[in-house]
């Protein structure tokens, strides 16, 4: 199998995992959409375009809900950073891997909206978007350290 197909294959496997687990939320959407529903009826509704949560979160950092939130909110779109520029193609650039991980979020934020399932929440797309950040700055640095041993071959081969 060549690299860049073992890097769809990768990519792809991600992208279903994180549909599961983190969108559907694989056996806890029923409980899900039940809630909201209730919710709903009180006229509670499940968005927040504030940054109350996220101000919430750090201040009670040290409160293992917090930070759980928080790092899983933000590990969890890591590979979404990492592996962008690797699967599509002119895509190294930060501007537009930001674009495509921010499109993603927002749907992702919006499905969750729209059917229940979850909360459109502007924390959850910050820290998501924080962990594509990341992801894309591990891709630099192995792209840097790629580039760095291509050069020292040359040299070596004069």
């Amino acid at each position: 199998m060549r690299p860049n197909n073992l890097w769809k294959m990768i990519f792809i496997v991600y992208v279903v995992m994180l549909l599961l687990f983190v969108v559907i939320k694989f056996g806890d959407a029923l409980e899900t959409i039940a809630r909201i529903k209730a919710g709903r009826e009180l006229g509670i509704y499940n968005y927040d375009f504030s940054f109350r949560a996220l101000a919430y979160y750090l201040k009670n950092i040290n409160e293992p809900f917090a930070y759980r939130n928080i790092i899983g909110n933000t590990v969890v779109f890591v590979p979404l950073g990492f592996l962008i520029p690797i699967v599509t193609k002119n895509s190294s650039s930060f501007s537009r891997t930001l674009f495509i991980c921010i499109l993603s979020i927002v749907g992702i934020e919006t499905f969750q909206l729209v059917t229940l399932v979850g909360f459109f929440d502007i924390a959850d797309i910050i820290l998501n978007t924080m962990g594509c950040f990341i992801g894309w700055m591990g891709f630099r640095v192995m792209l840097g350290k790629k580039h760095s041993h291509r050069a020292q071959r040359r040299s070596y081969q004069r």
